[in-house]
This record gives structure tokens, C-alpha cells and sequence, in this order.
């Protein structure tokens, strides 16, 4: 399924509107926002979008990490990218060009492998797409819009590497295709992983939680 967000002319007579940008743009007074990924948001089919994309309070509501039924979302936490998609591209006459279909790819390593995250992620490895998913960056912005995006492909890895210090950690990629990149928002979801100590995304069993705020890994 194509994710539809470009707002493109759909006739030759109608010309495309350039929006606005800022006047003064040489100068160093603006953020250099980071671009690494840092957590996804999963909602199965079935789970109602949020009523409002961009209140963290609504990702409150819809997301546990405790629950088995497919009736709430799952926060992951870890690293990784979206590189520049591969594009199909389409040559009209007179050797004009236009893009038709971006393939995106989400290549997401989570290092906190305990036993229920590595059970979770397995269930990717079954070509599971049933689901919207929205990206986090470090930077503090949610890609996905109010509607998600939707997956053509996903896969999970556990690779054992051989080096003495290496540590396993499992490798989650979905790939989806779009017109374009979707919305984007500054959204603050650091509030998340404080909800409940159930709701976060670790092991208990072994004092090793992601976002305990008595532990000091920066995520509160």
C-alpha cells in the first residue's frame, strides 16, 4: 500500500504553490536537530489512531507495553536510521523525470534484548504488517501524521557476532512505500516510559529498565 502525503497537482494547468521559508537563513541562531531514531510507536490494526497525533497525552491512553491482546500500542526503544529511500522513477517525454514511489527503509537495532522484547521482535520475523507505526527521533520529532504509516515488509534479526566484547542485540527493519516523507511534529513522549514500571520496556526481574527514573540513563 502506498502511504499518500504529497498535497501534488493532479492536472497540468494547475501550478504548484511555493510555500514560504524564513527570510534570514544565514546566520547560526537555529537548532541543528539530530536525526537519529530512537524509539517507534506500533499500533496494531484494530487500535484506535490517536485522536490527537501530537498530544502526548493521547500516546498516554493508547500505549502498554504489558498488554497480549492487540489492544493497546507498544513503545520500542533503541537506534537506528532511515537512509534516503530507492526510487522508482517514471521519464515522461522530452526526458522529463518525475518520481512515482519512494521505498523507505527503517533499520532499528534494540540492545535491550531480554527475554520478552526478544519474543516480541520474533514476531516480526513471521512478515507481520497488520500494524501503523510512527518514528522518533532524538531530536524530539514524531514522523507518521495523524493516520501512521503503513508497512509493506518487516523483519527481525538476532545476529551473534563473534568479537570477544560483542553483546547480542536484535535488528528490527520495516520497510514502507509512499509518495514522499511523511508529517512531522515536535512531540514530547519522554512521559511514556514513566506511565507504570509494567509499561516500560525492559526486564524487572533483573533491575534493568528503560526509562526508571531512579536510574540515570538520561531518559525521564
Amino acid at each position: 500500500m502506498l502511504n499518500n502525503w504529497l498535497s501534488c497537482p493532479t492536472d497540468c494547468g494547475t501550478v504548484i504553490q511555493l510555500p514560504a521559508i524564513p527570510n534570514n537563513q544565514d546566520c547560526t541562531a537555529y537548532n541543528l536537530d539530530y536525526s537519529q531514531v530512537c524509539g517507534v510507536l506500533i499500533l496494531p490494526t484494530g487500535v484506535a489512531l490517536p485522536g490527537d497525533w501530537q498530544s502526548p497525552d493521547d500516546w498516554n491512553d493508547l500505549v502498554d507495553n504489558t498488554d497480549t491482546s492487540n489492544t493497546a500500542g507498544k513503545y520500542l526503544i533503541g537506534e537506528g536510521q532511515v537512509p534516503e529511500p530507492e526510487l522508482d522513477e517514471v521519464e515522461y517525454p522530452k526526458r522529463i523525470k518525475r518520481v512515482v514511489n519512494r521505498l523507505y527503509r527503517l533499520e532499528f537495532e534494540v540492545d535491550n534484548l531480554n527475554d520478552a522484547t526478544y519474543a516480541f521482535l520474533q514476531k516480526f520475523q513471521c512478515g507481520y504488517t497488520e500494524f501503523k507505526f510512527w518514528i522518533e527521533t532524538v531530536s524530539g520529532h514524531l514522523f507518521g501524521g495523524s493516520s501512521g504509516i503503513t508497512p509493506s515488509f518487516s523483519d527481525a534479526s538476532f545476529p551473534l557476532n563473534g568479537g570477544r566484547d560483542d553483546t547480542m542485540f536484535g535488528s528490527l527493519t520495516i520497510e514502507f512505500n509512499a509518495d514522499g516523507d511523511p508529517p512531522r511534529a515536535a512531540v514530547d513522549l519522554t512521559g511514556l516510559t514513566n506511565v507504570t514500571q509494567n509499561n516500560l520496556i525492559g526486564d524487572p526481574d533483573n533491575n534493568f529498565i528503560i526509562g526508571d527514573p531512579t536510574q540515570n540513563w538520561g531518559i525521564q
